[in-house]
């Protein structure tokens, strides 16, 4: 057995956090009352969902964080190598 420790700068996990993603919405937008904290999901124009974090909420506005929650942060992967097969394997 062994085990390895892998850290990844921003760059080659979920990239730096994006100031450009933060974006203001009008209340109106929201069918319920946001609240700080939550993790909504919105959809795009293309029909796809993206999730955005609720940063602050106003009387008339509600702001939004559309960067990956791990945007920003070095990702640490701890593994262990349980066994090593050796058999080869047929092409699907």
């Amino acid at each position: 057995r062994s085990q390895q420790r892998f850290l990844l700068a921003p760059e080659f996990a979920f990239g730096d956090h994006n100031p450009e993603l933060i974006q203001t919405m009008p209340r109106t937008d929201f069918d319920t009352a946001p609240e700080a904290g939550q993790l909504l999901a919105f959809s795009l124009p293309d029909g796809e969902q993206t999730a955005g974090l609720i940063k602050e909420v106003g009387t008339e506005s509600v702001t939004v964080d559309f960067n990956p929650p791990l945007a920003g942060h070095n990702v640490v992967f701890q593994v262990e190598i349980l066994e090593v097969d050796n058999r080869e394997v047929s092409p699907p």
